[in-house]
C-alpha cells in the first residue's frame, strides 16, 4: 500500500514533488509518500493502474481502494452493535442459478431472508437469454422460497435502466426514488407483500 501523511501545505495542486493520490485529488494538504508501489494492479476494464493508498489527516484515516478486509471490519463491528438491538437475529442469504440445455449459467440471483422479509441483492440475466422467462423463474423462485419459511414482505433496489416494470408486475411498489443517481439516472427503493 502506498501510504500519504496529510500535512499542511501547496493549496495550488493538492500534491507535493513527491507524489500525491492518483486521480487527482484536491485538497489544500499535500502528501508525502511513506510506502512504495508494490500494490499497484491493473485495472482491465480501465487499462489503467489503480493504486490502493492510504491518506492520514487529522487523525483519520482515509483508505481508497479498500480490500475487503478493510470493508469487513466497519461491517462486522457495526453488525455485532446491532445483533443487541434486532428483535431476531434469523438472517439467511442464498444464491439460485438457471443453467440453460447446454448447462451455461444465463441468469442468478442472490437474495437475504431476514425476519419477516426477503431482500431481493442481486438478479441478473445474461443479455442473450432476456425475454425468456429466466428473470420471472429466479424472482418467483426467490419469492416462493421465502413465503415457504415464513416471510411476508419482499423488498429490492433498481435503477431506471434496469427493471423497474419487471418488478412492478409482481406487485412491487415505489416507496423511494433517488434522483440524479449517479448523475442522471434514477435508484428506487421497491417493496411489495408476499
Amino acid at each position: 500500500m502506498i501510504e500519504y501523511n496529510a500535512v499542511p501545505g501547496d493549496s495550488r495542486s493538492g500534491r507535493s514533488s513527491t507524489g500525491g493520490p492518483p486521480g487527482g485529488y484536491r485538497s489544500p494538504l499535500r502528501y508525502h509518500l511513506v510506502g512504495d508501489s508494490s500494490s499497484a494492479y491493473q485495472c482491465g476494464a480501465l487499462d489503467e493502474t489503480v493504486l490502493t493508498y492510504k491518506i492520514s489527516i487529522m487523525g483519520i484515516d482515509l483508505i481508497v481502494d479498500p480490500k475487503e478486509d478493510d470493508v469487513w471490519f466497519v461491517r462486522r463491528n457495526l453488525r455485532e452493535y446491532n445483533k443487541k438491538h434486532f428483535e431476531t437475529l434469523d438472517y439467511r442469504r442464498f444464491v439460485a442459478y438457471e443453467r440453460s440445455a447446454t448447462n451455461e449459467t444465463v441468469g442468478g440471483i442472490v437474495f437475504n431472508e431476514f425476519g419477516k422479509w426477503l431482500e431481493i441483492e442481486y438478479l441478473w440475466v445474461r443479455e442473450t437469454h432476456r425475454g425468456k422467462q429466466i428473470g420471472t423463474n429466479l424472482l418467483q423462485f426467490a419469492m416462493d422460497h421465502a413465503r415457504d419459511d415464513g416471510r411476508s414482505h419482499a423488498m429490492a433496489e433498481t435503477f431506471s435502466f434496469q427493471a423497474l416494470t419487471f418488478y412492478t408486475r409482481f406487485g412491487f411498489r415505489v416507496e423511494y426514488e433517488q434522483k440524479g443517481y449517479p448523475v442522471s439516472s434514477s435508484r428506487y427503493f421497491i417493496t411489495s407483500e408476499l
